[in-house]
């Protein structure tokens, strides 16, 4: 059954129902006061949730449709793509969320603009902890079922504060759900944040089943804690364990490999997807196919993004990345490029043969191509650069040398892996490039725009957060 779906199909008690609208609660109120929810007033939610495996998993599934939120806003975090160099807007109000994005006029008074990326994160933070720490005392769960879920818990926290710190840099890093002490915690460094993360991912590794918990990929197993895990050591430039984790995920030939046919990388059944979003509801087309893809000229309706001429022209002549996953858009004598990753559109009564990919194979090989340039197997780099390269029907790589062979897997990773969630804005922060690159091309870019400003409000809320 599919995994978002689900929680709205549990009638075994009324305790989920309960723990359904209690958890849902939260994400509103916890926006008001950092991650305050009230006092807490759980000892008896705790003694009935915690020690059923249906309820449980009701409670942790509610913080997986918070992630989603979380990532999927506007899109595959569409913000991120008008603040890089990706995507152009065609706003001329400054009111407007897209332009500040855009023209990297956030500031810490753009509070609606900044609340989906600090307050949605923060707020499934607080339900991972909540569940984490009932875990502790479920004594009525079999071993491995708390295993699991405690697993999951800790992978989706992780998550969230790889990409809040990724996002905003230095951020408080909360395990407690006493919101008096929530209230006013203060930041941890960013590189402390990403240690800890790391920590919990690899607990998590230890913990999580080999197979999906549901049928699908849209739960997390072992390999996705794998897959985490080399993202997490690429950006702390820990290669041999970047490049160990990546070969664990393409060494799972019977469970994924790359796709011959590159429109098929998006589908449901895409034998690259390691890791998927859940459809909202069965036949609801992604967000992307809806949002990006042009029916009316950009310059009249603003919301629309479409792709610059920067991110077209760097691709090379007959990249079928570039034909397959961009579209074009004619009105008159103008043109514009759009992105087409996901090409449905229309409802589906038998459900949508595409949901949203969060991690997949061809990144793996990335990775991999990196951590061993940077540990000076140049052939071994050149190898899996090429696998991407061949996919997109290219011929091999003339990068010979770690400097050109650090730039072949930017170039590959940016036309890999465009307008996905926010893998561009990282890249450029962990490789120290941001402001080399943005600054030509962005007229308002300086040093502090490489994070996100955490909102006034919060500030005033919290003022450890100042």
């Amino acid at each position: 059954m599919n995994s978002f779906i689900m929680i709205q199909s549990i009638t075994k008690t009324g305790v989920a129902w309960f723990v359904m609208l209690l958890f849902s609660s939260m994400s509103f109120t916890s926006c008001e006061k950092f991650v305050d929810v009230g006092h807490p007033k759980t000892q008896l939610l705790d003694s009935l949730v915690f020690q059923d495996f249906g309820t449980a998993e009701t409670a942790l599934l509610q913080v997986y449709i918070d992630l989603r939120s979380s990532y999927l806003a506007n899109s595959t975090g569409r913000n991120f793509q008008f603040y890089v160099d990706d995507m152009h807007c065609y706003s001329n109000d400054p009111t407007h969320g897209t332009y500040k994005f855009f023209n990297n006029l956030l500031a810490e008074t753009d509070e609606s603009e900044l609340a989906v990326h600090w307050d949605v994160p923060y707020s499934a933070i607080y339900k991972a902890n909540k569940l984490l720490a009932g875990l502790e005392n479920a004594g009525k769960l079999a071993t491995a079922s708390r295993n699991q879920l405690k697993g999951e818990a800790l992978f989706l926290r992780a998550l969230l504060y790889w990409r809040l710190a990724n996002t905003f840099g230095d951020v408080p890093y909360i395990t407690a759900t006493d919101y008096r002490v929530n209230t006013n915690a203060v930041k941890s460094p960013r590189e402390k944040v990403f240690e800890m993360v790391q920590k919990d991912v690899e607990l998590a590794a230890t913990l999580l089943p080999d197979n999906y918990p549901t049928t699908g990929r849209v739960r997390v197993n072992k390999k996705c804690a794998e897959a985490f895990l080399a993202q997490i050591y690429l950006f702390r430039k820990q290669w041999k364990e970047a490049e160990e984790m990546a070969t664990n995920l393409i060494s799972a030939s019977s469970t994924y490999s790359l796709e011959t046919d590159i429109n098929r990388t998006f589908l449901k059944d895409s034998k690259e997807a390691i890791w998927q979003f859940a459809e909202a509801n069965p036949g609801v087309p992604t967000q992307d196919a809806l949002a990006y893809r042009l029916n009316v000229s950009p310059e009249d309706n603003v919301a629309y993004g479409v792709l610059t001429d920067d991110l077209m022209n760097s691709f090379e002549t007959g990249d079928k990345r570039k034909t397959n996953w961009t579209g074009t858009f004619t009105l008159g004598p103008k043109s514009w490029n759009f992105v087409y990753k996901y090409k449905e559109t229309k409802m589906v009564s038998t459900g949508s043969p595409e949901i949203y990919i969060v991690m997949r194979l061809s990144e793996m090989y990335l990775i991999r191509a990196e951590a061993r340039a940077e540990r000076e197997n140049f052939p071994g780099a050149q190898e899996d650069i090429d696998a991407i390269r061949s996919k997109a029907g290219l011929p091999n790589t003339t990068a010979a040398d770690k400097a050109s062979l650090r730039e072949a897997v930017m170039q590959e990773r940016r036309h890999e892996l465009f307008c996905e969630y926010a893998h561009r804005f990282f890249d450029l922060k962990r490789t120290g490039t941001i402001t080399q690159v943005l600054g030509p091309k962005k007229p308002n870019w300086t040093d502090a725009d490489i994070d996100f400003p955490i909102s006034e409000k919060q500030k005033l809320l919290n003022p450890n957060l100042k």
